[in-house]
């Protein structure tokens, strides 16, 4: 029999290591997804936050299979080409589980807070994205993390600098490779974008219709 994964085996009640505003306010969430307050008790706080924020996100239209990673994925698999990962799914999962609690609850904290106003700012978000407006992408994806500095250090800052050394060596095979992804990892002084220009790399900027490459 498969054992459960031990990154969602609670080491204490979730209720008591909330604030009690908080847990009020995770009550509604709860029972809109039709999930037992004893169920979810038992899981850590990073967990219910990203069970909060998929939930929300399907609710809306925003399925896995219509992302970009999705149909890149699909794409990749049909024309037989091989993907690898900058991270290994236990890499990422320590990411959260590897979370103080202090800094878990925290998470789970900007989840329910953003979770009112989660339909405008994903349309917006979108627009911002469609756009190209990488101020407004900046102020939409990471304002929130910089007040946490050390969620923003562990989620963001501490990946892109480990990023680094792998992306750089896939610029020494004789073949293309396309590297991706996601957006908040592109922006800002401390975006990997930012990172490799300051190993002497000179990325550029790719607009549909507006650049083409050198002979």
């Amino acid at each position: 029999m498969p054992q459960p994964m031990p990154a969602l085996a609670l080491r204490r009640s979730l209720r008591d290591g909330l604030p009690p505003a908080s847990w009020r306010a995770l009550q509604p969430r709860l029972a809109g997804l039709g999930l037992p307050e004893a169920a979810i008790d038992r899981f850590e706080p990073w967990a219910v936050a990203l069970l909060l924020a998929s939930a929300e996100f399907l609710q809306r239209g925003y399925t896995p299979d219509s992302g970009v990673e999705g149909q890149l994925q699909a794409r990749a698999a049909t024309d037989r080409k091989p993907i690898d990962g900058l991270e290994t799914p236990a890499q990422q999962l320590e990411l959260f589980d590897g979370l103080p609690r202090t800094d878990q609850v925290q998470l789970l904290e900007v989840t329910l807070k953003e979770l009112d106003s989660v339909g405008p700012r994903l349309d917006a978000l979108e627009g911002a994205w469609r756009a190209g407006d990488l101020s407004r992408l900046d102020a939409f994806l990471l304002s929130d993390y910089r007040q946490r500095s050390a969620l923003y250090q562990r989620l963001v800052v501490r990946r892109n600098q480990d990023w680094v050394a792998p992306v750089k060596e896939l610029l020494r095979r004789p073949d293309d490779t396309l590297v991706v992804v996601g957006l908040m990892h592109l922006l800002g002084e401390q975006g990997l974008i930012a990172l490799l220009r300051q190993q002497g790399l000179k990325p550029e900027r790719f607009v549909a219709g507006a650049w083409r490459p050198d002979p």
